[in-house]
């Protein structure tokens, strides 16, 4: 195990695949309310659920990003991945509802 004089923040690792979970969940509400053969209409307030979820994972990884100072990729790609991740969950909670 090598000693770093300024420790390097690694959660945002775990952050990331848990966007990343919550992302599988809202495709899989999205699929069900779209569903050719048996569409599902009531699960809008799921993927909103879901939605607000990733916002709140967003938020806490920009704030964790802002604290750290040594971090396991460039912030800017930190910052431009949690962004694009929260970006396809809001386009999934914008399907219209019929």
């Amino acid at each position: 195990m090598a000693f770093r004089l300024i420790p390097r923040e690694e959660k945002f690792y775990e952050d990331f695949k848990a966007l990343g979970e919550e992302l599988r969940v809202g495709a899989r509400l999205l699929e069900d309310m779209l569903a050719p053969d048996h569409p599902v209409w009531d699960k809008a307030d799921e993927i909103k659920a879901v939605e607000h979820k990733c916002d709140f994972l967003t938020h806490e990884v920009i704030q964790r990003l802002n604290r750290t100072f040594v971090t396991p990729l460039d912030r800017e790609d930190i910052h431009e991945l949690a962004r694009s991740l929260d970006d396809v969950m809001d386009s999934i909670g914008l399907m219209p509802r019929p």
